[in-house]
């Protein structure tokens, strides 16, 4: 059985406190959500990572709103669904003594591969190669978004829990065996599971107590939970695939939000063994575009069967010794063994990129963010989404410390 449809229950939807008081937080499409069912699901939150009660209340209206949406399609009559809760709700009762012990909690993010149950070896042959191909992508530094926008193969996915601590109790064993392996910031080789091929990006961990949960009263919390996983898997976000002419755009308009606090240098260095070597490849590559300079490097080294160090990329004064000389103008170095002569190209950026790319992931992220705002807002305006801010206004004193 997959845990991951289970996980979110401890995220967004517990139980209710008995003696919570039951007033209307906000209506969607004619129902009421009450404040305990915020309240009780917000303390817990608070548990695991800092965060404000109005902060809160936006990952709570977005889960309500895809519950509204998933049932409005039909999605929580389907025959796959009914069976599927059951089946859930009779796991859950099974496992619900482990709910009471200290558990470990970890922040991460998945890229997936997905492999129908029934596929050839070819296909898995493919599969494999793709995933250890992206994997040397990632250690090399290029960003799992441009990736994502790069393959157009559907099995293809990315989840991003958001920097939410999630219950490994929950999560499939084959992942949790690598997680065990791996240390925090580090990216994992790909992982095989009945599900697919996996790599994970281990953000954090800890050790939390996880409260006992009374899962006789829990009914509608279970079935709102795989109403998220089931719309979360059919919908195709308007914002999950996109073209650098729209980060592009996004950028012009908010170039001075990715201001950096200290001077950048966008080059290359290169450690030749001569000045007349490094002369020769220093007019090969001003002739070329910045993203084909690595391409012209191996070409030249074959083409005069020689050597050379290099390293390419954006360069923050007081991160490289040579740059910090050669650009800036501060500092020194030693000579590189091996390679009497080095020196820089490229431009000094100072404190502003030039293009989006210099700053891809930030951007990328943030037009995410935008339009992800823009969609959920056109969702409230569907199911007529009346919200009463005000009571949470005393949460703060209502919520167990």
């Amino acid at each position: 059985m997959n845990k991951f449809f289970v996980f979110c229950i401890l995220m967004f939807f517990f139980l209710l406190p008995i003696n919570a008081k039951d007033v209307v937080l906000m209506t969607i499409d004619g129902e009421d959500v009450y404040l305990s069912e915020f309240l009780y699901s917000y303390d817990k939150v608070r548990e695991l990572k800092e965060c404000t009660a109005i902060d809160y209340f936006q990952d709570f209206l977005r889960c309500k709103l895809k519950v509204a949406d998933a049932r409005r399609r039909g999605i929580g009559s389907e025959e796959y669904f009914i069976n599927r809760l059951k089946f859930i709700k009779y796991r859950i009762q099974g496992d619900s003594h482990q709910m009471k012990n200290v558990s470990q909690m970890v922040k991460l993010c998945l890229l997936n591969y997905k492999l129908p149950q029934v596929h050839s070896d070819i296909f898995r042959h493919n599969a494999d190669i793709l995933m250890t191909d992206i994997y040397k992508k990632l250690i090399s530094g290029i960003s799992v978004y441009d990736i994502i926008s790069m393959n157009e193969d559907s099995n293809l996915y990315f989840e991003d829990f958001d920097d939410k601590w999630l219950d490994r109790n929950l999560i499939l064993d084959e992942i949790n065996w690598e997680i065990d392996k791996l240390d925090v910031g580090y990216i994992s080789k790909p992982i095989y599971s009945p599900e697919g091929i996996h790599i994970v990006f281990l953000k954090d961990k800890c050790d939390k107590e996880i409260c006992c949960i009374d899962y006789s009263r829990m009914e509608k919390q279970i079935e709102e939970t795989l109403l998220i996983s089931e719309w979360d898997k059919k919908t195709k976000l308007p914002y999950s695939v996109y073209l650098d002419k729209n980060l592009q755009d996004y950028f012009k308009r908010n170039k001075g939000k990715y201001r950096w606090k200290f001077p950048h240098y966008k080059g290359i260095v290169l450690h030749c063994n001569s000045k007349k070597t490094a002369s020769k490849l220093k007019k090969r590559i001003k002739k070329q575009s910045f993203d084909k300079w690595s391409d012209v490097i191996e070409s030249f080294c074959r083409d005069y069967n020689i050597d050379v160090k290099y390293e390419i990329g954006l360069f923050m004064i007081g991160k490289n010794k040579y740059v910090d000389k050669l650009a800036f103008g501060c500092g020194d170095f030693d000579e590189v063994e091996n390679y009497s002569y080095t020196t820089v190209v490229g431009k000094c950026l100072d404190y502003e990129p030039e293009d989006f790319k210099d700053v891809y992931d930030d951007v990328a992220k943030d037009y995410i963010k935008e339009a992800e705002e823009r969609y959920f807002y056109e969702l409230e305006k569907k199911f007529n989404v009346e919200k009463h801010l005000d009571v949470l206004k005393t949460v703060n004193c209502s919520v167990s410390n």
